[in-house]
């Protein structure tokens, strides 16, 4: 988040520009609707001077930096906090509807404009030249790891191995770790601890670490080989998920085009045995009683 960096930062500044930082952060919540003139009356530097400043950390100018903090003041808020402060309930549910769809749809897109083609091929290239796969998620990401393991067991016959649950739940799964496998971390605020704790294993074993998160101030990101960030702005929860599981779903299917010919058969051969398995079902459910 950008507040981290800031605080990050502010040793390393010049004087003029500490002085800018230390009122952003003590006035966070008010700069995001100031203008630069009034920004600059505030703390008493020249417009120039938070042109500037906004350039160290990075932004082309001012407006990408209030931008920014405004982003992270609503992450802030709590999902209550949220429901509590929203107008979206005073709107017709057509209106509802294209508001909460309008948001998603700009998750998606503002993922897929900040990951390029290069991160995406590596993140394949990884899953294509492990011997195991092992995916890690805690709390609601457990959720989007199980459908990564689902959807990668349609298209691969690799072992994989999802990391979830406590320490005692996962901890001989973690222990096959080596650095021929490759670890997918999918983990998004409020991170958990656990998601630490993998991270070191892997790093430890020399065992790469693809992670998809939210920002680059994630915990684990200072161990990861491959860093895909997601958009996960919600209006009325914590995180949203269609970001990850559309990048999950990328991944999935540029698997399925770099091996056509072994994927087309690996779900051939998955759908007969599901049409074999409901064909034995459907004439157990219509045997006579008791027949055996």
């Amino acid at each position: 988040m950008l507040i981290e960096r800031l605080l990050d930062m502010i040793p390393t500044m010049t004087p003029v520009n500490q002085k800018i930082g230390n009122f952003v952060l003590d006035h966070k919540s008010e700069i995001g609707f100031m203008t630069i003139g009034q920004l600059s009356e505030r703390v008493g530097v020249s417009k120039a001077s938070i042109v500037r400043f906004s350039r160290v950390l990075y932004f082309k100018g001012f407006n990408d930096l209030k931008k920014a903090i405004q982003k992270d003041i609503k992450k802030e808020l709590s999902p209550y906090e949220k429901i509590k402060l929203t107008t979206l309930d005073t709107d017709t549910k057509k209106k509802q509807l294209q508001e909460l769809g309008a948001h998603e749809l700009m998750n998606v897109q503002a993922t897929l404009d900040k990951t390029n083609a290069r991160e995406m091929i590596r993140a394949v290239k990884y899953i294509s030249d492990a011997k195991r796969i092992f995916i890690s998620g805690f709390g609601m990401s457990t959720n989007l790891a199980k459908i990564m393991e689902y959807s990668l067991f349609s298209v691969i016959e690799k072992p994989i191995h999802v990391l979830k649950g406590s320490v005692s739940d996962f901890a001989s799964e973690a222990n096959l770790m080596n650095e021929g496998d490759v670890l997918f971390m999918i983990t998004f605020p409020v991170y958990s601890r656990e998601s630490n704790f993998i991270a070191g294993v892997a790093h430890k074993r020399n065992t790469p670490i693809c992670l998809l998160t939210d920002s680059l101030t994630c915990p684990v990101s200072k161990f990861a080989s491959l860093i895909i960030l997601c958009e996960t702005s919600s209006l009325l929860r914590i995180n949203s998920y269609v970001a990850p599981l559309t990048i999950i779903h990328i991944i999935t299917n540029m698997l399925i085009l770099e091996r056509k010919e072994s994927a087309e058969q690996n779900v051939k051969q998955v759908m007969e045995m599901e049409e074999e398995g409901y064909k034995n079902l459907d004439v157990f459910l219509k045997s006579p009683k008791g027949e055996k």
